[in-house]
């Protein structure tokens, strides 16, 4: 095959594979012990092509294997596919087309990007598999039918081509598929790279003798952000089944893989015998982690009799079901899995079974909500706990509408935040407000182009570390950012290098640095570029290639993306060899070379300690995403108007302290506005962001004048209110707290909590009001006292109608007024309300939206109008609505691709039995901002309540959030707080 060139077969016409075997030989290929031989080579096929470009497939012809295609392993002549094609970009496959008799695929194509099918048939049952998606990105898959004997349709990711690639953004809807002796849609088995972003919706599966949804991790591949939506399943043997396996056949030594943040929504199955019970089977240090099931049905065979519910043999390195011995439970069996939620979901069988529906080994975090199981006539209890934690059923009972048995304690306390939200590592980013972030190199000016010459120049100069990291504590930070290997600051490594290509000194500034900022209790992060675009920046090559060449023994050139990616990535190796007191990595975005190589789970693995930061990217797999310079908002410091990341994922705020200017020092002196920055700060730790300060350090270390000043002031400014900015969170979020935002009269300011005490709270009047007077929304906290926190000084205050006003105010701070308010915790919100949604997208039902769990939300699915529908259980006196939507899109249109996917038009509707509505009781328009909203309603009984949302405040141009609503949280307040004193503080 060609680039730029489509195969068209028209009705009628038939392309037949020849029975001759004169095939091209199958490649050599040094890397076929990494996977099976089909996977290894690739000419032997009917159309092979590599490298190529914009390609098609189509028509309502049929392309014919005619039985002379091979299933096994070919010699010499003799193929096995019938298309075969390596990475390439731009494949349109279908219009009609059918692939028949394919030997051991109909089609496999690995290493390829941008792939359409539509209306592609293949008809592989009398040899082996369908389709084989190796290592692909941007796949779209529709109308496709696939009958096949072995896999029908499959994704993995293998090292045929000599190295981990990327996997993702998939889509595939709208289809049927089959596989007669193996797996109908399946993940695996070779899974070398990681796999993530992947959507399945409106598929039916009729034969599976394997997995009806299989999913394996063998070879080291992270799995996550995977969705089924809309499957039906007849026939199948072993409907769902995850497994993570120790294999690691793949190259580069892999450690062991994990499978997380998944969810199936609208499943049924039934099951064939012999079958395999649905399960969930992490390693030991290696668990399943986030699995959401909602509205999945299973009906299985059944017909065992009492076993040992002990844990069953496993083979590692085998992916089959049957690799696991007979599960002890005949419906859901969980070993080495945690935060794995069941709601609206049941599992029965066709003939009574003696086993129990449901057993959790070694499992913690399982929520089974509204879940129905069938009671087995000799099964000694219905659901199993065996050394799990955190498990709870809620309103779940057996298909005679008892409650189901319990074998094992309950804990429904709150369910334990997946890891990669919460890591150990992250805990000293927590703990931080923010950083000073340090641009300094070889073009800080003056600009040097000699390494020995600049370092000789920051020595004479007097440079110190202990002088920046006085300065950081000054500004009351908790770490330092050194970006000295930046793509415009000449490629700078201020540490010994052994590794030519660009300057690195003799005298080892960054260990110097990092012992500094240890010996008071900071942390160094380490900047790293990915952009060898800047390479010849001022006239002058700041990259050495034919240096780094000669160091590897072959030739590197350093200034393509790839070269460029090689030399960074020996560099963090070494950086991770040297320092283990480092605090991790500020990533400055990806470089495909350290994607292909697993470079941050390598570094996860060698430094268990080390923090990653991605810089404008949320990147799944790091701990925090940087918001680089954000601006444009009203006012003008209140940064987290531009943040679009939902807590607990930790997220920073860069910005540069002197507004304008470079972000490395340029000469100049730019004035530092006090207002502008405080308020950054301020806002930042009002919405639990950190705030990562950018100075301009001059060759010897040292901050011009203004920058130094206002260091100093900073100083004492900070230290009477650092009580309200260190150890809380942001207020009026997943963490409670008063409303932020904008306030009465033109006040603007946050709110904070304190981490160890509710019930101490901080107001932050960044902007006073034009009165003496402040109104803030209570979100049902009862309030005992006010003090002006710098004073001490006793507050006037009254709280009635879900408001706390303080009056007599004077005197205003001009950055910062703070008062501290001490609660008596929350009055008058409803708990044990059922809540429903018109619609929801896969996984996020209207359910999470009143659940108590900031971690889940309801989405919408992008459908308006769209209501929530509150069952209070039984007629109750409703007073307010209160929201926290999710707080991942801006605040205001910061583009016409940045906008708020926040509630605009509404409606809200009461009745007494679920069906006669009336009219609305209130219409209304909710602003586009952050925190907490609500909605008041004139007093009145009733069980049911509705909101109707008809728009959001997104424009049509940001495809992305364009109707798009999601909310962590709705409640139901009945009656409005009362003050605990009266208003006397």
């Amino acid at each position: 095959m060609k680039s730029h060139v489509t195969l068209r077969l028209d009705k009628g016409a038939t392309l037949q594979g020849s029975g001759a075997d004169t095939y091209d030989k199958a490649e050599s290929n040094p890397y076929d012990a990494y996977q099976d031989y089909g996977h290894s080579h690739f000419r032997d096929a009917m159309i092979h092509g590599d490298r190529l470009t914009d390609i098609g497939f189509v028509g309502q012809g049929v392309i014919d294997g005619m039985g002379n295609l091979i299933t096994g392993n070919p010699k010499s002549g003799e193929a096995d596919k019938i298309i075969s094609l390596t990475r390439c970009d731009g494949l349109t496959i279908g219009d009609g087309l059918t692939l028949r008799r394919g030997g051991h695929f109909a089609a496999l194509v690995n290493g390829c990007k941008n792939v359409t099918s539509d209306h592609l048939t293949i008809d592989t049952a009398s040899d082996r598999d369908g389709w084989n998606i190796i290592s692909t990105t941007n796949v779209t898959v529709t109308n496709a039918h696939i009958s096949a004997n072995d896999d029908a349709l499959v994704f993995k990711s293998d090292y045929a081509l000599g190295a981990k690639l990327p996997n993702g953004h998939v889509r595939v809807n709208d289809s049927f598929l089959s596989a007669r002796c193996c797996n109908a849609l399946m993940f695996g088995s070779e899974t070398c790279g990681d796999f993530s972003d992947y959507r399945f919706e409106n598929i039916r599966i009729d034969g599976a003798d394997k997995s009806g949804l299989g999913m394996v991790s063998m070879d080291g591949a992270k799995i996550s952000d995977v969705h089924y939506r809309g499957i039906t399943m007849t026939n199948v043997h072993s409907p769902i089944m995850q497994k993570i396996g120790t294999r690691k056949r793949c190259g580069n030594s892999p450690g062991v893989g994990s499978i997380s943040d998944i969810t199936y929504d609208d499943i049924t199955a039934t099951g064939s015998s012999p079958s395999f019970s649905p399960t969930l089977w992490g390693e030991t240090g290696h668990r399943i982690n986030g699995v959401t099931f909602t509205d999945v049905d299973l009906t299985v065979p059944g017909g065992k009799g009492t076993m040992s519910t002990a844990v069953p043999d496993n083979d590692p390195n085998d992916y089959n079901p049957k690799a696991i011995g007979t599960r002890p439970a005949y419906g859901w069996y969980l070993h080495n899995a945690d935060n794995v939620q069941f709601t609206d979901s049941s599992v029965k069988f066709a003939a009574d079974d003696g086993r129990p529906a449901v057993i959790a080994n070694a499992a913690s975090g399982v929520r089974l909500t509204r879940f129905t199981a069938q009671k087995g006539g000799d099964s000694p209890y219905d659901v199993g706990l065996q050394d799990a934690s955190g498990v709870c059923l809620t309103d779940s009972h057996d298909t005679s509408g008892g409650a189901l048995r319990v074998s094992g304690s309950q804990d429904c306390g709150t369910a334990v935040k997946p890891l990669d939200l919460d890591n150990p590592r992250q805990d000293f980013l927590r703990d931080s407000v923010g950083g000073l972030f340090l641009h300094w190199g070889l073009r800080t000016a003056p600009a040097h182009t000699s390494c020995t010459t600049w370092e000789n120049d920051v020595t004479n100069g007097g440079w110190t570390p202990d002088y920046w990291v006085k300065e950081a504590q000054k500004l009351h930070s908790q770490y330092l950012v050194l970006a000295s290997f930046h793509s415009r600051l000449g490629y700078a490594r201020p540490w010994p290098s052994r590794i030519p290509g660009s300057c690195t000194t003799k005298r080892d500034f960054l260990g110097e640095l990092i012992t500094a900022a240890k010996a008071k209790g900071l942390k160094v992060i380490l900047y790293m570029t990915n952009d060898p675009q800047w390479h010849d920046e001022g006239g002058h090559e700041w990259l050495d290639s034919a240096a780094y060449s000669s160091y590897k023994g072959k030739n590197v050139d350093l200034t393509t993306n790839d070269g460029f990616g090689q030399f960074s990535y020996d560099n963090f190796f070494e950086v991770m060899d040297r320092y283990p007191d480092l605090g991790g990595f500020w990533i400055d975005n990806d470089n495909a070379y350290w994607e292909s190589h697993d470079l941050y789970r390598q570094i996860y693995e060698k430094r268990p300690g080390y923090t990653l930061s991605n810089n404008n990217e949320d990147t799944p797999i790091m701990d925090m995403i940087s918001n680089e310079q954000k601006t444009g908002m009203t006012p003008a410091y209140d940064y987290p108007q531009a943040i679009y990341t939902a807590q607990p994922r930790l997220t920073e705020a860069d910005f540069k302290l002197p507004s304008t200017g470079a972000w490395w020092f340029d000469g100049s002196n730019p004035s530092v506005d006090k207002a502008l920055t405080l308020g950054r700060l301020i806002t930042n730790a009002g919405s639990s962001v950190k705030a990562l300060m950018a100075e301009t350090a001059q060759v010897n270390g040292r901050f011009p004048a203004n920058q130094a000043a206002f260091n100093t002031f900073a100083d004492s400014y900070l230290d009477p209110i650092w009580e309200s900015l260190h150890g809380t969170e942001g207020g009026g979020y997943m963490y409670g707290g008063l409303k932020p935002g904008f306030w009465n009269d033109g006040a603007h300011g946050v709110t904070t909590i304190a981490k160890d005490d509710p019930n101490r709270q901080y107001l932050h009047v960044l902007t006073p009001p034009s009165t003496s007077t402040l109104r803030i929304r209570d979100n049902g906290y009862r309030i005992a006292s006010v003090a002006d926190l710098r004073t001490g000084k006793a507050v006037s205050w009254s709280q009635s109608g879900g408001v706390l006003t303080l009056t007599g105010l004077a005197g205003w701070d001009p950055y910062d007024t703070v008062f501290k308010v001490t609660t008596a915790g929350r009055q008058g919100i409803l708990t044990g309300v059922k809540v429903s949604a018109s619609a929801s997208a896969s996984g996020h039902a209207g359910s999470a939206a009143g659940d108590g769990d900031h971690l889940t939300y309801w989405d919408n699915n992008k459908t308006l109008p769209v209501n929530l529908t509150f069952d209070l259980g039984s007629a109750k006196k409703v007073q307010y609505l209160g929201l926290n939507q999710r707080e991942d899109s801006v605040a205001y249109a910061r583009s016409d691709t940045e906008q708020s996917a926040r509630i605009k038009d509404y409606k809200v509707y009461l009745s007494d039995d679920g069906s006669t509505w009336g009219s609305a009781v209130k219409t209304g328009q909710l602003p586009s901002r952050r925190g907490i909203q609500g909605i008041d309603l004139t007093a009145a009984n009733a069980r049911y309540v509705r909101i109707e949302v008809d728009t959001t405040w997104a424009a049509a141009t940001d495809t992305t959030r364009y109707q798009r609503l999601r909310i962590d949280e709705a409640w139901i307040g009945t009656s409005y707080a009362t003050p605990a004193n009266r208003g006397q503080s």
